[in-house]
């Protein structure tokens, strides 16, 4: 693809509507230059779209000095990296390099020295994580460093010594420049040596590969004239609104072209298979493909009630550069839809397959009740209106497990019981209605599930596994008897055992992990005093070793080797 001065100008266009949104959402009310906000903006739009996380938590990855001064006010030397962000399930630690220019060249390029910047981040993180092999690094260990640089090296070195090999370091360099570093043989040696086991650019063109560069994508499909909505745009873009069968939708998205020419879709030996090449303009794979993760909820529906999936799922936005009608019958019309990308529903359409994929019987079969919503934007090759619609589609927040469950019946009904018993239970993540200031003491709904989930038996995945809590084993959870006292009666205790440690503060330092694993000592042992329980899980923490590595106290309590090792001391059999 021909990259030009349209392009650049699209991503930094891009870059201000994401700052903008940033600003909204954290309630910022500083002014920013035009040209500051497209530079600060390439850091959330860059960031979110490769690990998908939240504008307002976006700050808390980033050590740039420049950016720090600027949004938060703060001087920091960064050493060289500008981000970090560390992928726990996959076992990766990611370093960012970021330069924006505001300017387009041709012949623009990162300048080598970047290479010898970041050596100096890499150097200290060396450094640190030897010493935290050999002791809990100290303040005097960190001294020299700025503030949040030095908590992110305290950080990424307490994970590579505990963890060490299994842990692996991505160096990314991404900047809005044409051309890439050219990294001599000798340097790539010397980043190996400094740790760091996997070296990638992203530069415009490669983003604007990602997005627009692959081969048209073009298929047929036969729409019923009294299921189709239209709205006209303007005389080149049309939209339309209408359901298709999943058997079409596969159809549509199948890699190989003569079965998306196969408009009648009949073949119950049909063996498709997904191309990715459809999803390019989805701003979630903006840089590239990550594992998406299996939804459950989609497959579920799928194989239990393919009748309603039409009523569960939000639908799909496609956009196609043209549409042409190239047969018509007496109730509907044959279309070519010319260069199709899915903008919106990707993950449906991954989910429709990898259930396909899935099926040892007539999947045809099982598929042929199911329906859902298609928009089909027509936006005649339209680079511009493309990216919104890929971007603005994609950028409401999504609708997490937490938030689904607000509405369950069972946590209605635990509001109201609390409510009776003169305590506050706050369903809604972030919500401060006044009238929580009424009770004395509060619960939300999140931590009830960490406590009841760590009264059953996991208080060290309690802390990281919230989604998990109110998604797969939320039933399991929730759905037992004496649900209202049970979780009152575990309130209770949560405050006494905050009260107790306020008493003790003088020797130990309090958190909820602690609060999680006292809940399980007195639900699962014979221990019911909380000050002694207290004094043996302080002793336990003290003594747990990790096989000689040191690590914080913090960190022992998520492991599943210390819960372990704590069940043998409390002799608590599972």
């Amino acid at each position: 693809m021909n990259i030009t001065q349209a392009e650049f100008g699209i991503l930094g266009d891009k870059n201000k509507r994401i700052f903008d949104e940033y600003l909204s959402v954290s309630g910022n009310d500083k002014s920013f230059p035009e040209k500051k906000k497209a530079e600060l903006g390439f850091y959330f739009n860059i960031f979110r779209s490769q690990h998908d996380i939240s504008l307002k938590d976006i700050p808390d990855y980033i050590i740039d000095g420049d950016f720090n001064r600027e949004i938060l006010g703060e001087n920091n030397d960064d050493l060289g990296i500008d981000a970090y962000y560390v992928d726990e399930e996959n076992g990766i630690i990611y370093l960012y390099n970021f330069k924006y220019r505001h300017e387009f060249n041709i012949n623009s390029q990162m300048n080598p020295k970047v290479l010898s910047d970041v050596s100096s981040f890499l150097g200290a993180l060396k450094i640190l994580k030897e010493k935290n092999r050999e002791h809990k690094l100290s303040k005097y260990d960190l001294q020299k460093y700025s503030r949040k640089t030095a908590g992110v090296l305290e950080e990424l070195a307490g994970i590579l010594a505990e963890i060490g090999a299994t842990f692996k370091i991505y160096l990314v360099f991404v900047s809005n420049n044409m051309k890439q570093l050219s990294v001599k043989s000798d340097e790539k040696k010397y980043l190996l040596k400094c740790g760091v086991n996997n070296f990638s650019e992203f530069t415009l063109p490669t983003i604007y590969t990602e997005w627009f560069g692959k081969p048209e994508f073009n298929t047929q499909i036969i729409i019923d004239n009294s299921e189709m909505i239209s709205y006209k745009i303007n005389k080149l873009q049309n939209t339309y609104i209408f359901p298709i069968s999943i058997i079409d939708l596969v159809g549509i998205t199948d890699e190989e072209e003569t079965n998306r020419d196969n408009y009648k879709r009949k073949d119950s030996e049909w063996d498709p298979k997904f191309n990715d090449q459809i999803i390019e303009k989805n701003v979630r794979r903006y840089l590239g493909r990550k594992k998406s993760k299996y939804n459950e909820s989609i497959v579920k529906t799928l194989q239990t009630e393919p009748e309603l999936f039409f009523l569960y799922n939000n639908g799909i936005t496609i956009i196609v550069d043209d549409t042409e009608i190239i047969e018509e019958f007496s109730d509907s019309k044959r279309y070519n839809l010319k260069n199709l990308q899915i903008v919106n529903g990707g993950q449906t359409v991954r989910a429709v397959y990898d259930f396909i994929k899935s099926q040892t019987t007539n999947w045809f079969e099982s598929l042929k009740n199911a329906k859902v919503l298609i928009k089909l934007v027509k936006v005649d090759n339209d680079k511009v209106r493309s990216e919104k619609i890929a971007e603005y589609t994609n950028s409401q927040n999504p609708i997490s497990n937490i938030d689904l469950r607000s509405n369950d019946n069972v946590q209605i009904r635990l509001e109201t019981f609390f409510n009776q018993n003169n305590y506050g239970y706050n369903r809604k993540v972030g919500d401060l209605d006044a009238s929580y200031t009424d009770y004395p003491e509060t619960l939300e709904m999140v931590k009830l599930g960490q406590l009841l989930f760590s009264k059953n038996g996991y208080p060290h995945m309690a802390s990281n596994t919230r989604s998990k809590i109110f998604g797969t084993e939320y039933e399991k959870i929730f759905s037992v008897e004496n649900i209202l006292e049970q979780s009152l009666e575990l309130f209770k205790l949560f405050l006494d055992i905050k009260k107790n440690y306020n008493e003790l503060s003088d020797k130990y330092v309090y958190s909820d992990q602690k609060a999680f694993y006292i809940i399980y000592l007195l639900k699962n042992s014979k221990r019911r005093k909380i000050p002694n329980t207290i004094k043996f899980l302080e002793q336990t923490i003290k003594g747990f070793d990790n096989n000689g590595i040191v690590i914080a106290d913090s960190r022992k309590l998520i492991k599943a080797d210390f819960k372990m090792y704590l069940d043998k001391k409390a002799n608590i059999k599972k």
